[in-house]
């Protein structure tokens, strides 16, 4: 998983692969240890759903970064207007 939010300068990138994936419907939630810029010590939860069978836009997206000392970063319901979701089993 790999996040980048431009306007706030976040770069989340997820290593040592997946503590769990959900599905619940056209949602998808991933959740792991990440890196905030490079720095590790995070976990980050990232939910993504579709809105294809709607036949509107990509869906919504959330990402939530915590660390140790508490919340890091949070973005709830935000529109995927591009990119991809992806899940590749390993």
């Amino acid at each position: 998983m790999s996040f980048w939010d431009p306007d706030e300068d976040i770069k989340v990138q997820s290593i040592n692969g997946a503590r769990s994936v959900t599905y619940t419907g056209t949602c998808v939630t991933y959740v792991g240890d990440a890196l905030l810029n490079e720095e590790p010590g995070y976990d980050v939860t990232f939910a993504a759903c579709s809105a294809s069978l709607l036949g509107v836009g990509l869906g919504t997206m959330s990402i939530t970064v915590t660390s140790p000392a508490g919340l890091v970063y949070q973005e709830t319901n935000a529109p995927l207007i591009s990119g991809e979701v992806a899940l590749h089993p390993q």
